[in-house]
């Protein structure tokens, strides 16, 4: 079985890497494989990141009783510092529950 978390594919084989409300469904380490993996395995950085955020209390609770997957989720502010860590440059988008 196959997991986000190691693609097997060589290093730069796809012209385009997409992934829509999947990574976050992971735990942390994992979800910080996966976007390595993304960054791995896309051609010139030529991919889209989404996820779910929230920027407020209220928001994070609608988030808690809607995502019953997400095991990694945050601000927009934590994606970003997650993307910088893994060196994810492709483009990306949050909703906001």
């Amino acid at each position: 079985m196959q997991s986000a978390d190691k693609i097997y594919f060589p290093d730069n084989f796809f012209d385009l890497v997409v992934s829509f409300n999947t990574i976050h469904n992971l735990d942390k380490d994992k979800c910080i494989k996966s976007i390595k993996e993304i960054v791995r395995v896309s051609n010139k950085n030529k991919s889209f990141i989404q996820v779910d955020a929230y920027e407020n209390l209220q928001e994070k609770n609608n988030f808690m009783k809607w995502m019953l997957t997400a095991k990694t989720h945050g601000k927009p502010k934590f994606w970003l510092n997650m993307f910088k860590k893994c060196d994810y440059r492709g483009d990306w988008f949050w909703t906001k529950v």
